[in-house]
C-alpha cells in the first residue's frame, strides 16, 4: 500500500522511514532495498523514471519491470511538495506516482509506452498541509499526519533515556554517582528541549538562512554523545562541559553571522538562568 506521510519539518519523517524499510520481515523475498528520490524544485517525471529505472529489470518471461534480485523495492519520495506545479496546476511527479500507485503502470521514456511493475513500493512525505496536493494523488495513499514532539514528550523521552545510562544501568555506581538528583538530568533535558523550541521560533529558515533547520535529529544527537562519550560515573563538570560543547557545534556552529550568534547566546544564558541556581553550573554551561 503506497504511503504519504506528512508533518512538521523536522518531525522524523524521512528517519522513520529509513527505520522500518531496515526491519526485517518475513516474505518470499530475500531482501528489502530502499531508492531515494530527493525532490526539488526543478524535479521532473523524467528525473523519477531515471532514478527508478536504474533499480528495475525487464523481466521478458513475464512481460513486467521487477527490482533487481529477489527484492522488494520500496520507493522513499522525499519533499514532494518542493516540485514547482506547470501552467495547468501539475506536479510532474506527483501525477507519475498517482498513475503508478493506480494502476501499478510506470511510462517508460525510452519505448514511450506503459509498462507493468511489481514489488515496488512508494513512500511519500511532504513538509505542507495536505490540502497542498491534488486530492487525486491523495486518494491513492494511506494518509498518515506525522507530528512534531511536544515539549513535555521530549522532555520526558530523553530524560528516562539519560536516567537509564547513567543510574538504573549501573546501580552499582549510584552511590558515587552525581546524577542520581532526577531534578538535574530533568533541568539539562527541559533546557535542551526549550532552546530548541525557541531556535525553531527565533531563527527562520530563508534563501541565505538554508541550514537553520533544528530537528529531533539535533536534540537526540546532543544526548547520544553523551551517553556514547561519557562513563556513567563522570562528574557533572565533565557532562555540562561535553553538552555544551555538543550544543556548540550543534545549533551555535551554524549560525552565519555575528547578530545571529549574540542572539543565541543571549538565548541560551536566560534559559541556563531559568533553570538552574548554581552560580558553579551556570559558570559550565556558559563557558565557550
Amino acid at each position: 500500500i503506497p504511503i504519504l506521510i506528512s508533518g512538521d519539518v523536522g518531525s522524523g519523517k524521512s528517519h522513520l522511514v529509513n527505520h522500518l524499510s531496515r526491519r526485517p520481515e518475513s516474505s518470499d523475498f530475500d531482501q528489502k532495498r530502499t531508492k531515494k528520490f530527493k525532490c526539488n524544485s526543478r524535479s521532473s517525471s523524467l528525473d523519477f523514471w531515471g532514478s527508478l529505472r536504474s533499480e528495475l529489470v525487464w523481466s521478458s518471461a513475464k512481460s513486467i519491470y521487477v527490482p533487481r534480485g529477489n527484492t522488494k523495492l520500496h520507493i522513499l519520495v522525499e519533499d514532494i511538495h518542493l516540485v514547482d506545479v506547470s501552467d495547468q496546476q501539475l506536479n510532474s511527479v506527483a501525477e507519475m506516482l498517482r498513475w503508478t500507485s493506480h494502476v501499478n503502470e510506470l511510462f517508460d521514456f525510452n519505448t514511450y509506452a506503459r509498462k507493468d511493475i511489481a514489488h515496488v513500493n512508494f513512500i511519500v512525505t511532504c513538509n505542507s498541509k495536505l490540502s497542498n496536493l491534488n486530492s487525486r494523488l491523495t486518494s491513492h495513499f494511506f494518509l498518515h499526519h506525522y507530528q512534531y514532539a511536544t515539549f513535555n514528550s521530549q522532555v520526558s523521552i530523553f530524560t528516562q533515556l539519560l536516567g537509564c545510562f547513567f543510574n538504573y544501568a549501573h546501580p552499582t555506581n549510584q552511590s558515587n554517582s552525581l546524577f542520581t538528583n532526577q531534578t538535574f538530568t530533568q533541568a539539562i533535558v527541559a533546557l535542551t528541549a526549550e532552546l530548541q523550541t525557541s531556535l525553531k521560533s527565533t531563527f527562520v529558515g530563508t534563501q541565505e538562512r538554508s541550514l537553520y533547520l533544528f530537528t529531533l535529529r539535533d536534540i537526540s544527537t546532543i544526548f547520544r554523545s553523551l551517553c556514547l562519550i561519557l562513563d556513567p560515573n563522570c562528574s557533572v563538570k565533565d557532562f555540562v562541559q561535553l553538552w555544551n560543547h555538543e550544543v556548540y557545534w550543534l545549533y551555535e556552529h551554524k549560525l552565519i553571522n555575528y547578530n545571529d550568534t549574540l542572539l543565541f547566546r543571549q538565548l541560551k544564558t536566560r534559559l541556563i538562568h531559568k533553570y538552574f541556581d548554581s552560580s558553579v553550573l551556570k559558570n559550565y554551561l556558559t563557558q565557550p
